[in-house]
């Protein structure tokens, strides 16, 4: 899993992506959608509130400069190419913020746009969503532990799947013929 960090004020958007030069705020979302329906006196609410997963917006900005810091580049542009090729990657990220830490995160929405009158410059966001995951565990729990036997109820592998059509015998035909009719003068029997 990669790693975005977002430390400071510079923001190193992942490991082996560009930084840019100043981040100018996070946003982080917690939320939760209560049931619209109506529950009953006595219920647990909790089971009716379903939580959200957690987002996170950084809001940044950065120059089209060059290192020397003389001439303009397409270090931006460069950048926001970055950007759409991880979005596009549909990969996990660990995100460092200086507020909290998010194990499991996914790029959601990268926006940008210029700002002048700086040739080249960039505003822009990023926002990610937690994706939840889950550890599953395996154990293996030997049959003598079961409180009940283990009855094999399906049918052999062999059998599995096969209908075979029969003629009928005489007393299918007279439980046929007993059965046909209206429902009503099987009922009232006429």
């Amino acid at each position: 899993m990669a790693v975005a960090l977002f430390s400071g004020n510079n923001l190193q958007v992942i490991t082996d992506g560009p930084e840019v030069d100043l981040k100018t705020g996070e946003f982080h979302r917690f939320s939760a959608s209560p049931t619209n329906f109506t529950i009953e006196s006595g219920a647990v609410a909790a089971d009716h509130i379903i939580e959200n997963p957690d987002t996170l917006e950084v809001y940044w900005v950065m120059s089209n400069l060059d290192q020397d810091g003389q001439s303009y580049g397409n270090r931006a542009a460069t950048f926001l190419d970055a950007l759409r090729t991880k979005i596009k990657a549909r990969e996990l990220y660990e995100v460092v913020t200086r507020h909290r830490i998010y194990p499991s995160m996914a790029i959601t929405d990268v926006s940008a746009e210029h700002i002048g009158p700086f040739t080249g410059s960039l505003r822009g966001r990023i926002a990610f969503q937690e994706v939840p995951r889950a550890l599953l565990e395996r154990a293996t729990v030997p049959e003598s532990k079961l409180k009940t036997p283990v009855k094999k109820t399906a049918s052999t592998q062999t059998n599995s799947g096969r209908v075979e059509a029969t003629t009928p015998t005489d007393a299918d035909k007279k439980a046929a013929e007993s059965s046909s009719g209206s429902v009503l003068s099987q009922i009232f029997k006429r």
